[in-house]
């Protein structure tokens, strides 16, 4: 079973070389994935994609907006008919949902500098984690400083107070002052996942978060951590 968060921004742009990291984190995760269920529906690619993919997949969505549906189905054709449609907020839903747990979760994919701050706390981190089952795991894409930006830290150091496996891929973008991250957490070891990715693959205990800080609900000052890559971008692209 998948869980996804805001799956619109995956193919949005900014994401760059991040897409092969993604594709291929996915190709690992996913081989045995029967059941998924998307918070957030965007653009529907990802349940289209496991229909399309992965025959006889029972594929839910949990998008608060009927409007991002219905343009996805009129403008994009991408809203598969066998998926089931729920219309309401995911954060506050997703733990009242009932049946088999999650084997995947796809989080926010923050797909440049603009950053919604409650998909990367500490509270929002532990809804999750009553979600997913034990063998499972958490997945996301951020973008930060080319190495060991704030916000990066900082998210990993937040995921390490829920599970106890954290490992990040790099994906070597074009760009000298930032890259963008798939991270990914759980209950159950990553270290076999990180083969094909060679040294752009870290286990959390292999990375410098000295600096990094737990986010919570009530401290999550995220514009300010990027505040340093979204001016060195700007120069960098003048």
């Amino acid at each position: 079973m998948v869980l996804e968060i805001d799956v619109g921004r995956l193919i949005a742009p900014y994401v760059g070389t991040s897409l092969y990291t993604w594709t291929g984190v996915i190709g690992v995760v996913l081989a045995g994935m029967t059941i998924g269920a998307f918070a957030g529906g965007g653009a529907y690619v990802f349940p289209r994609y496991i229909h399309a993919t992965r025959s006889g997949s029972i594929v839910e969505t949990y998008e608060i907006d009927p409007a991002v549906t219905e343009i996805a189905r009129r403008e994009l054709g991408s809203v598969p008919e066998k998926t089931i449609l729920n219309h309401m907020d995911a954060r506050r839903e997703i733990n009242l949902r009932v049946g088999k747990k999650p084997d995947v979760v796809f989080g926010g994919v923050f797909r440049d500098l603009t950053v919604s701050s409650h998909p990367t706390t500490l509270e929002f981190y532990q809804e999750l984690s009553g979600t997913i089952s034990d063998s499972g795991y958490y997945i996301f894409n951020m973008v930060d400083k080319k190495r060991n930006g704030l916000f990066f830290q900082s998210n990993i150091k937040t995921l390490q107070k829920v599970v106890p496996h954290v490992a990040a891929i790099r994906s070597d973008e074009e760009s000298k002052t930032r890259n963008t991250f798939v991270i990914i957490a759980g209950q159950k070891s990553v270290s076999g996942l990180g083969k094909e990715f060679g040294s752009r693959w870290r286990r959390a205990e292999e990375l410098d978060l000295s600096r990094g800080v737990v986010l919570t609900d009530d401290f999550a000052p995220v514009e300010q951590m990027l505040l340093p890559v979204l001016i060195a971008s700007a120069q960098e692209s003048k």
